[in-house]
């Protein structure tokens, strides 16, 4: 019989779940999609470009099985038109009641690779306020630009030399 009970407890352990949080809203207000929203860009010649949101995904709040210790929480897009594609990806590797917090942002956009990181002991409203109403990417010579409830503003674009410029 106490094998049987020491097993049942065994059992419960192995399966209880752990609870982890949604990717903070405030956080995807840096990024506010959604699927098949057309953002259109101007560049200094004067040449406009659309691209459509094909992929907006932020995740829900979620369990992880007893002995993970860490849930992560995240947010990621895609656009693409004939000729580019504008990827993002905001990425909290471990997050449990906000407690454990790192951000992780990388953006791809005009054939450009930016990467941003964050951290501190929990998210809260000072984090955000530490990573402000403006992010401003650089890989070399190149930037881009994201404004939180616009979302990407400005970027550079290798493949046509240009910069190029959200039309609100």
């Amino acid at each position: 019989m106490k094998k049987l009970i020491f097993l049942a407890v065994l059992l419960v352990s192995f399966t209880a779940c752990n609870y982890y949080d949604a990717f903070p809203p405030e956080m995807v207000s840096y990024f506010p999609y959604a699927k098949n929203q057309k953002l259109t860009f101007r560049n200094e010649n004067g040449c406009l470009t659309s691209l459509t949101v094909n992929e907006m995904y932020v995740s829900k709040k979620h369990s992880q099985y007893w002995g993970v210790k860490c849930g992560g929480a995240d947010m990621r897009f895609s656009t693409q038109n004939d000729t580019m594609t504008i990827q993002g990806n905001m990425n909290i590797p471990c997050m449990s009641n906000g407690v454990g917090f790192a951000l992780e942002i990388f953006l791809s956009a005009g054939n450009v690779e930016y990467w941003k990181d964050y951290s501190g002991d929990a998210y809260s409203a000072q984090m955000l306020s530490e990573i402000g109403d403006t992010i401003r990417f650089t890989n070399d010579d190149k930037e881009a630009i994201v404004v939180r409830h616009e979302g990407l503003i400005q970027f550079f674009d290798t493949q046509h030399n240009c910069t190029w410029t959200l039309i609100k």
